[in-house]
């Protein structure tokens, strides 16, 4: 073994233009497979966390933007209350959405007003302390539940007094609401939690409100989670033909589902799948062809040295193989020499990057994998044509 490695490198010494260009084209190629890997990979993963975010039995319902004054596509307090006197088998949470200015807090920080079954509707983590109740809903407590990420930003806990729009809450609870935000195409922000959240009572948003306002009872948008006992669909249906009455259109709101909210998803990963996975099918095959004509002539000018070998007792199998081994070798190579600088440079540039990013053991196995039979396939006819050389042929060559 030791003897054939040798033979391997001075094939790959004595030769460094050749080999040099099979190296480039091969680790091109890689590189192409990695970034593939690495933004399906991440792709997937934003679709297990909204789904595991917004949940699989959750669906929202959301006011479409609408151009024409007279059509009323609100969502108000009055549509929460009679789904939930409709289907008391589901749990339904409203919510309404503010932006504001906090002292010490770089941009605008989101103030989530919503109820008490927020929190189960979303399946969020409660870290600490405790969520809004019944009782801050009924008597318009001053309580507010941070996430986690604001905790750490500001250092804030339980217990402590912040200003949401000079007026002061006291902090009760912590939660962790996910590791993403949530906007799904066609909706408005008001779906998102964010990094910069605050939730409030629902009932406080009113402090913030004149009763003489058209909004005052608007609502941003209300999550429904249906039972897992019950048929989603048909559930979904229902509450579609109960909110389909005279004065509140089915029709004109934005109905997020599980579906809907991954459709966004789905068209990026076939997008990038095309365009991408094109790109790297053609930088493949053409390291590749590239490996195969440099085998080729590298069969050619080594005739001589071919024929020595059989001429010393190598079998055609010996030839053969020592060929093949040289192209596996330069291809392992490349794409170890690729995977681990595209590795590196995704790792430091994927949070400025449009798209997700997920590094796995798959995303460096899979291309070694690939470039191992790579270098099988595109080398296995020039090996076929070294191990059919005979030694009268190469002394006739010589």
């Amino acid at each position: 073994m030791k003897r054939l490695l040798s033979d391997i490198w001075d094939g790959i010494r004595f030769q460094p233009g050749r080999t040099a260009l099979s190296f480039f084209a091969i680790g091109i190629g890689m590189i192409s497979l990695t970034v593939l890997l690495a933004v399906l990979g991440g792709l997937r993963e934003r679709s297990r966390t909204l789904i595991r975010e917004m949940g699989a039995h959750v669906f929202a319902i959301m006011p479409e933007s609408s151009t024409t004054p007279s059509l009323t596509n609100e969502i108000v307090e009055s549509h929460a209350s009679l789904l939930a006197a409709n289907f008391p088998e589901c749990r339904i949470s409203a919510m309404r959405r503010f932006k504001t200015e906090i002292p010490g807090i770089d941009g605008s920080v989101q103030i989530v007003a919503s109820d008490e079954n927020m929190m189960d509707v979303r399946q969020w983590y409660l870290v600490k302390g405790r969520f809004i109740d019944t009782r801050d809903i009924n008597k318009f407590e001053r309580n507010a539940i941070i996430t986690t990420r604001m905790s750490y930003y500001r250092g804030w806990d339980i217990g402590q007094v912040v200003s949401i729009k000079n007026e002061p809450f006291t902090i009760v609870g912590i939660v962790s609401p996910g590791t993403e935000t949530i906007e799904p195409e066609g909706s408005n922000s008001s779906f998102s939690t964010g990094d910069k959240t605050i939730l409030v009572p629902l009932s406080t948003a009113k402090l913030w409100l004149s009763p003489t306002q058209s909004d005052y009872f608007n609502l941003d948008a209300i999550f429904i989670r249906v039972s897992e006992t019950a048929n989603f669909r048909r559930t979904f249906s229902s509450i579609q033909r109960v909110l389909s009455g005279p004065y509140s259109k089915a029709e004109r709101f934005t109905w997020i589902t599980p579906e809907v909210l991954l459709s966004g998803v789905k068209r990026m990963q076939a997008a990038i799948g095309f365009t991408v996975g094109s790109v790297a099918f053609l930088c493949i095959v053409l390291g590749g062809t590239t490996l195969m004509s440099l085998m080729v002539a590298n069969v050619r000018d080594r005739i001589t040295e071919i024929g020595l070998r059989r001429s010393l007792g190598a079998t055609p199998y010996d030839i053969a193989i020592l060929f093949i081994l040289e192209a596996c070798i330069v291809t392992a190579s490349a794409s170890l020499t690729g995977t681990m600088i595209t590795h590196l440079l995704l790792l430091l540039i994927k949070q400025y990057l449009p798209a997700p990013i997920h590094l796995d053991m798959w995303t460096f196995c899979l291309p070694f994998a690939v470039s191992l039979l790579l270098g099988i396939l595109f080398s296995y006819g020039p090996a076929r044509m070294a191990a059919a050389i005979s030694p009268s042929e190469a002394l006739r060559n010589d």
